[in-house]
């Protein structure tokens, strides 16, 4: 077994533990950046084999010898906790920078497995990507999330490119399967929603009190102070979205529309992975310039995101003729099977749009644009065409398209959850260690 490096991420941190727990020690390595995460790892690991990134303050000084190959301010800008104007982030990733690049070079590793949310995470990435250090790999094992039980080990910051195995799994799966699992994945999102009642809050409130889980030189902690008024924010948000006036689908039985699906924030899909196009405004403005003056454009929420925008963003949203907020109660199936077409920045309701059958466009790079009904387009396409001519370039994209079965992202895909009520299931643990296995052997 090569040696392999892992990033520790919160709740992932304990997971993957487990996965690897029963490799050689040796051959085992983490960077970490939370104090209580170092010392559950320096009981399960070698401490020699563990690089620990506390943010310090220090005095600040601009040598980054690779600054014309890693884009800093990108990666400080797409950080949910480090803040733009503070010049001090600079200097943390700057010498974070260099202690993650003799760690990686003196320890000879071969791969790194990480997410991709956090700055940390995102910079070690371009160092492997970038930096001159050999043949260091990033892997960032993540689900296709349909189905729900297979991941794949992407290799580039916009989950559209993977690792490419070197015997492909044999598929036979009809559109049938998919919406079996398209079924458990929706569960797994409506009983994170439900779950959300005065209990949790209650809970969540008296754990942002009580327990403190951020040391104060984590680089992800966001100030006590801040964490309550953001709580206490959000729920005052959800009570305006409440009372926002919503269609029911009844309402565009005959008209026209198309949907702009709205995400969860922050989230890597849109911190990361959509991070030039997350200005919703600006998305919703676009698409309401492309579409005919006929045409509606219904707007749906994500069920996990209701409280996250104040009651200003959806005046903004809904400042437009023709432009309505639907319910989020309403059937999914229903509203996009009546619908003209679908846009997100990379939403998995995309996803879904594509195995209706629906054309669906989105804004970012993903590794779903390979499904037939599924085109990732940019402002340039909103600009040079009319919304038919983007349909069109759809229909014939999809010509040189594979069916489900032969879907590239599929066959290289590996099985196990990374996600769900599963995770710790103990063919669950195997599974994940077999595809690593898999791929560091």
């Amino acid at each position: 077994m090569k040696n392999i490096c892992l990033i520790a991420n919160f709740e992932k941190t304990y997971f993957f533990s487990e996965v690897t727990k029963t490799f050689n020690p040796k051959k085992i390595f983490w960077i970490v950046y939370n104090k209580e995460l170092k010392k559950y790892l320096s009981k399960k690991f070698l401490g020699k084999n563990i690089l620990y990134l506390p943010k310090i303050v220090e005095n600040y000084s601009n040598s980054f010898d690779e600054s014309s190959t890693i884009k800093l301010n990108e990666i400080v800008n797409s950080d949910r906790s480090l803040e733009n104007k503070d010049k001090t982030n600079i200097d943390y990733l700057i010498r974070s920078s260099k202690k993650i690049k003799k760690f990686l070079i003196n320890n000879k590793i071969d791969y790194v497995f990480g997410e991709l949310t956090w700055s940390i995470e995102i910079l070690t990435f371009h160092i492997c990507k970038n930096i001159k250090l050999g043949k260091v790999q990033y892997f960032n094992p993540s689900s296709i999330r349909l189905p729900i039980d297979r991941f794949n080990f992407f290799t580039d910051i916009h989950q559209s490119k993977y690792l490419i195995k070197k015997k492909k799994t044999i598929f036979e799966l009809k559109s049938k399967n998919f919406f079996d699992s398209r079924k458990g994945y929706s569960k797994y999102i409506n009983d994170i929603s439900k779950s959300n009642n005065i209990i949790f809050y209650i809970k969540k409130l008296i754990q942002i009190i009580f327990n403190d889980y951020f040391d104060k030189n984590d680089p992800t902690r966001i100030s006590k102070k801040n964490r309550i008024l953001k709580f206490f924010k959000k729920k005052i948000n959800k009570l305006f979205f409440n009372l926002i006036r919503k269609k029911k689908i009844i309402f565009l039985i005959r008209k026209k529309f198309v949907i702009f699906f709205l995400q969860k924030k922050p989230e890597q899909s849109i911190d990361v992975k959509g991070m030039y196009y997350d200005d919703n405004i600006k998305n919703i403005e676009n698409i309401w310039k492309l579409i005919p003056s006929n045409y509606c454009l219904v707007i749906k929420e994500h069920p996990n995101n209701i409280g996250n925008y104040n009651k200003n963003f959806y005046k903004k949203i809904l400042d437009k003729n023709n432009t309505y907020l639907i319910d989020p109660k309403e059937n999914f199936n229903k509203l996009v099977k009546k619908s003209e077409a679908t846009f997100s920045i990379n939403s998995t309701a995309s996803m879904e749009s594509s195995l209706l059958k629906i054309p669906s466009f989105t804004f970012a790079k993903s590794f779903f644009n390979e499904m037939k009904y599924s085109l990732r387009i940019s402002t340039d396409d909103i600009i040079d065409n009319n919304f038919f001519e983007l349909i069109s370039k759809l229909k014939d994209n999809d010509k040189s398209k594979k069916d489900f079965n032969k879907l590239n992202y599929l066959k290289n895909s590996f099985e196990g959850n990374l996600f769900g009520k599963e995770l710790y299931y103990k063919s669950n643990i195997k599974n994940l260690r077999k595809a690593i296995l898999n791929v560091c052997i």
